[in-house]
């Protein structure tokens, strides 16, 4: 079932406006490749990087009787806080690095109520634009120190109808949210430590991921719930 669900999920585009929540940024844990299901950069790649984010939409639709999808769209600002020019993507992927929690300290310990692993969906490499001798503009930004750039992806959650959160599905009420953003979305590319050091005298490019601290999120007891329309 929740497989059905994440699918379903991922072929959702229909959002509703609603109010923002912030959340900042903070740096990758040790653990982060085997919390987030994928290997990760080092912490050198990342900390040129702030990332914090706003819950601009909340809506939800169901599947079956026993469950629903929270989907979020997200608008991300990320921020150099180094003191060299960074090279930023400007696509983002919409992220499914996503732990739920109940609370800060829950979550802290590792202790999720919803903690998918992004490494059981299939995904398809995209193509990688071409890497010239300096970075497009239409495929990169380069952000001077505390320069910030603004992108909004969507995710999702995925909910129960219970009263306890459950095999992954979250019940209604208060919960703290965490994402894993990466920055370097040509996975099909493998030799970015060589376009790297190319592009080193315009700024340092950045390919590893960014993570927020926990920000608080709810689900109300009452919302409107159509039947997710199937593809």
């Amino acid at each position: 079932m929740k497989a059905l669900l994440i699918l379903l999920s991922l072929a959702f585009a229909l959002v509703a406006q609603g109010g923002p929540l912030y959340a900042r940024s903070c740096a990758a844990p040790r653990s982060s490749s085997v919390l987030f299901g994928r290997a990760q950069s080092s912490t050198s790649e990342t900390d040129a990087l702030s990332v914090t984010f706003a819950i601009l939409a909340q809506t939800y639709c169901h599947a079956d009787d026993e469950s629903f999808t929270v989907r979020l769209e997200v608008r991300l600002h990320f921020t150099n806080v180094s003191d060299k020019p960074v090279i930023l993507s400007k696509k983002i992927d919409n992220t499914d690095l996503v732990r739920v929690a109940k609370s800060v300290e829950a979550g802290d310990a590792g202790q999720f109520e919803s903690a998918p692993n992004p490494d059981r969906l299939v995904r398809e490499n995209p193509p990688s634009p071409p890497f010239r001798d300096a970075p497009d503009p239409k495929y990169f930004v380069i952000l001077n120190p505390r320069q910030s750039y603004d992108v909004t992806i969507q995710t999702s959650v995925f909910g129960t109808k219970g009263p306890t959160s459950e095999h992954g599905l979250i019940n209604r009420g208060t919960h703290v949210l965490r994402l894993g953003i990466s920055t370097w979305p040509y996975y099909g590319y493998a030799d970015v430590q060589n376009l790297r050091a190319r592009w080193a005298r315009f700024g340092d490019l950045q390919f590893g991921s960014v993570y927020t601290n926990f920000v608080p999120f709810e689900i109300p007891q009452k919302f409107e719930n159509p039947a997710c329309p199937s593809r």
